[in-house]
């Protein structure tokens, strides 16, 4: 694997990083004259506010004083695997060219890595989702695979345990018993038939030794997790979008269908809810100062320096990460 021809190495990228919040700016050495895509006139240092008029692919606006100063990092979803990281002027200020497109997760690492999940498509009913995985993998900040481990059912997110472990979200068909017991949703939309699935976590090592594994099934009961909307789908029960690590190791999960829960990562229990779950906008999760959410809804990933980048939509079509 190789990586696209790059505008920044990656001493350039950390020096610029504190350079531009230090300035205030969003270049990589804190710019701040700006400039559209093209040769069309400067952008003026503000966001129109009138959306027609701010329709369109390109850089649109930029407004120092109200913006986070930082960069943005994407890959198109039919991209073939390029990930693009760029400033805050719309600039391209590195690249890198993954083995697969994006199965749908990614972020930069504290050392400057990129840990990515990629889309491996296969036969099966969760393998022809469009929110498939397949593949998780890390690679340095010129494109060396550092490490990728498969798994088949896999898919929206995965990410690197403190303890050094891979966490993916995976997904497996409810036992009949359990299946007939969910509640909710669309009437007759289970798949192939009257089939059900649901979400399970795996931790694996970087050598693809699996450790643990929790079932949603197994810790959560159906009676008390109903698909909270009417018109959702039956084919699934929980729907993942996604995970996260909290400061003292438990598990948080966006599931989409039912409700964001904390999983004991000690015993695998879930706190039984205290009142009928609340729907959240789609695949949205919250812990702390981040907000995660799925493809289509504004993604943010806020570090600890608060320094990483910012990770939002660009089109229905492109699947931030």
């Amino acid at each position: 694997m190789t990586a696209l021809p790059n505008k920044v190495n990656r001493r350039q990228f950390v020096l610029g990083l504190g350079a531009g919040l230090i300035a205030g700016g969003g270049g990589v050495a804190g710019r701040q004259t700006l400039k559209s895509a093209g040769s069309g006139p400067a952008v003026p240092l503000t966001i129109d506010p009138n959306t027609i008029r701010r329709r369109g692919v390109g850089f649109r606006g930029y407004d120092p004083r109200r913006a986070f100063p930082g960069f943005t990092l994407f890959a198109p979803a039919t991209g073939g695997g390029i990930v693009y990281l760029i400033d805050m002027q719309g600039n391209v200020v590195h690249t890198w060219k993954m083995p697969y497109p994006p199965g749908l997760y990614g972020y930069l690492t504290e050392k400057g890595t990129l840990f990515y999940n990629g889309q491996i498509r296969n036969d099966t009913w969760i393998g022809k989702q469009p929110y498939m995985g397949g593949a998780a993998m890390e690679a340095d900040w010129n494109g060396k695979m550092l490490w990728e481990i498969k798994q088949p059912d896999h898919h929206h997110d995965g990410l690197l345990l403190r303890n050094g472990n891979v966490l993916l979200l995976c997904s497996a068909e409810l036992p009949a018993n359990v299946a007939m017991r969910v509640r909710g949703g669309l009437a007759g939309t289970e798949h192939d038939g009257d089939k059900i699935d649901s979400d399970y976590l795996v931790e694996k090592t970087k050598d693809g030794r699996t450790v643990w594994e929790w079932r949603a099934w197994e810790h959560m009961e159906p009676d008390a997790y109903p698909i909270t909307s009417p018109s959702d789908s039956r084919s699934e029960w929980t729907h993942g979008n996604g995970i996260a690590e909290l400061p003292d190791g438990d598990i948080l999960v966006s599931f989409r269908n039912i409700s964001t829960v904390r999983i004991n990562r000690r015993t695998g229990t879930v706190p039984m809810p205290s009142r009928r779950p609340r729907r959240r906008r789609d695949g949205e999760r919250r812990c702390g100062s981040a907000i995660f959410t799925s493809p289509n809804v504004t993604m943010r990933r806020l570090s600890r320096s608060n320094s990483a980048p910012l990770l939002r939509r660009t089109s229905r079509r492109t699947s931030a990460i």
